[in-house]
């Protein structure tokens, strides 16, 4: 089985996002790196973006910001998103159309959903193939609350409950 695996921050950051109450998706884009026994994802970027419970769209400005903060923009080819409870953890047919779209760009897609307080994982590979994956999460002896808090307010900041057509 595929595996991926996740730094400290990166895993507290999906954990505190897939927890929230929200009845609304949030999405981030992920900073992967390959290595010889799957992937590791070494940073999250939440952009600014609209959501509802349907569906999450990074604005303009926001892909911009994100996209001129990395170091390397071509490590930038994975997605996070999260789905209100009630949604379960599972791919939707949005989910899936936005990930062929991405195709556009990256060759791979790594996508992580997360869903009332549980993560899923899966490598996508050209031509619509998916192939589950196992997270590797770390063994974390306590909780950052810093980090938490930080999220819960970043998100307060970048996610709008409207969607722009």
């Amino acid at each position: 089985m595929m595996k991926i695996k996740l730094s400290n921050e990166v895993y507290l950051g999906m954990m505190a996002l897939a927890n929230m109450p929200f009845k609304t998706e949030v999405l981030a884009l992920l900073e992967i790196e390959k290595t010889d026994k799957g992937y590791k994802i070494e940073g999250m970027y939440i952009p600014y973006q609209h959501s509802n419970a349907g569906s999450c769209i990074p604005t303009v400005e926001g892909l911009e910001e994100v996209l001129m903060s990395v170091d390397d923009i071509s490590k930038i080819h994975g997605w996070f998103h999260t789905h209100p409870p009630s949604y379960g953890l599972q791919w939707s047919g949005t989910d899936e159309r936005t990930i062929s779209n991405l195709f556009r760009s990256w060759n791979e897609v790594i996508s992580i959903l997360g869903c009332a307080g549980r993560l899923r994982g899966r490598v996508n590979i050209p031509f619509y193939s998916s192939i589950e994956a196992e997270l590797i999460i770390p063994a974390l002896s306590h909780v950052n609350n810093y980090l938490l808090n930080s999220i819960l307010k970043e998100v307060q900041e970048k996610v709008s409950d409207r969607v722009v057509m």
